[in-house]
């Protein structure tokens, strides 16, 4: 046991001389235990995404389809009046994207066979691409 000891001990005199052999040992395992705490951590919840909506059509269909799109838990919905003030929104950077529901979308959800499928035209701010797919994937 003693001879365990003194192998230790003069180990440990080596590693004390070196400062960066002290700091590997002691700084990273803190460091990747602080990194991977906040990586993992789900204290905070998800976020909701926020999304401007422009309703052109103001349709029972269309104000169901914005609740609906509201009761997601990826996105927080803001309706707006026009798309000035959702460009303005997406440009201020108060939200990710924009999502505009042009006249006729109630009519040609109800019959998509006669009147062709609904569109739906999104906008996004390019610097945010990973969000642009994260809602092009919602939203389509």
């Amino acid at each position: 046991m003693g001879k365990i000891l003194a192998f230790a001990g003069k180990d440990l005199r080596i590693l004390l001389r070196d400062r960066s052999g002290v700091a590997f040992v002691l700084g990273f395992p803190f460091l990747f235990a602080v990194f991977f705490g906040m990586v993992f951590s789900g204290a905070s919840g998800p976020e909701r995404i926020p999304i401007a909506a422009v309703d052109l059509d103001q349709t029972p269909a269309s104000r169901a389809f914005v609740a609906r799109l509201d009761s997601l838990p990826e996105l927080d919905v803001r309706l707006v009046a026009d798309t000035v003030a959702a460009k303005a929104l997406v440009r201020g950077k108060k939200c990710a994207g924009m999502l505009v529901l042009p006249k006729g979308f109630g009519e040609k959800k109800r019959n998509p066979f006669a009147a062709g499928a609904p569109e739906i035209r999104l906008g996004f701010d390019p610097a945010e691409r990973t969000t642009a797919g994260l809602l092009e994937g919602l939203l389509t």
